[in-house]
């Protein structure tokens, strides 16, 4: 039996996305895989990546599991080290 992709088309909107992608100086794909998982805000960018012990608890609010934002943490990884030649 053949399986099927369904391509869910999820909404982001356009400000958020332009604002992330300018606070954090990042391409627009990285502000946009952000936004998807629910940090959708400069604050939360900087919570995420650079997590105090106290921020952990509201890590785990974020809306998507801890393998996706694992996915995050690889292509930013990736756009750094182009960024850097």
């Amino acid at each position: 039996m053949r399986k099927k992709w369904i391509k869910e088309e999820i909404f982001v909107d356009q400000q958020v996305l332009d604002e992330l992608s300018a606070k954090l100086t990042c391409p627009p794909v990285i502000a946009k895989l952000l936004a998807l998982h629910g940090i959708d805000t400069p604050e939360k960018a900087e919570i995420f990546f650079t997590p105090s012990s106290q921020d952990l608890k509201k890590l785990r609010s974020f809306s998507r599991p801890p393998v996706k934002i694992c996915m995050i943490h690889f292509f930013l990884k990736i756009w750094i080290r182009q960024s850097n030649g």
